[in-house]
């Protein structure tokens, strides 16, 4: 019996190993992306044809009643890896979304989309809801975030702003989640 389960196991991780090979390879992945079993194998893209140069990080701060701004704290919800990531980590996929949002801004910011249009913009729309759903120690009542690039871990360039957002309201409606209204 030992013997079957053995033979179970060693063919269950050699399909593993070769579904993970053929996800690296272009003319398979439209295969594993509608099974959604992504979920499962990894997609590893080790060599970029433009490789990142920097980091993109996102702070928010908090203004209060009677006018004073909190100071600017970075969002930062990493925690120290755990063996069982490597089999199941729905966190990467939070990060992954913020990620994209912020690089999707950059772009269409780089393009030379207005401030006004960028308000209407599903990324920047996205990043505003991920700020406000931070929970607060104190009760404040407008946030605002800012988008801060970095230029590297041995760069000597300071890290430069990005992208400032206008200030929103944190209200709460009747439903008891904030509510999103801009002011200038």
């Amino acid at each position: 019996m030992s013997s079957i389960l053995s033979v179970l196991v060693v063919a269950l991780f050699a399909l593993w190993i070769l579904a993970t090979v053929a996800q690296q390879i272009p003319v398979f992945r439209p295969i594993f992306r509608e099974r959604d079993v992504g979920l499962l194998v990894p997609e590893y893209r080790f060599f970029a044809p433009n490789p990142i140069q920097g980091d993109f990080h996102l702070l928010f701060r908090d203004i209060y009643t009677d006018g004073t701004a909190g100071a600017w704290t970075e969002v930062c919800r990493l925690r120290r890896r755990r063996l069982l990531d490597a089999i199941w980590h729905p966190e990467k996929r939070e990060r992954k979304a913020l990620f994209d949002a912020i690089n999707q801004l950059a772009e269409v910011r780089i393009v030379g989309v207005s401030p006004t249009q960028t308000l209407l913009l599903t990324p920047y729309l996205l990043i505003l809801n991920y700020v406000t759903a931070i929970p607060r120690s104190l009760p404040a009542e407008f946030t605002q975030f800012e988008i801060m690039y970095s230029y590297g871990w041995g760069s000597s360039r300071p890290p430069a702003v990005f992208l400032i957002s206008e200030r929103h309201r944190l209200g709460a409606l009747k439903s008891g989640r904030p509510g999103r209204e801009t002011v200038s």
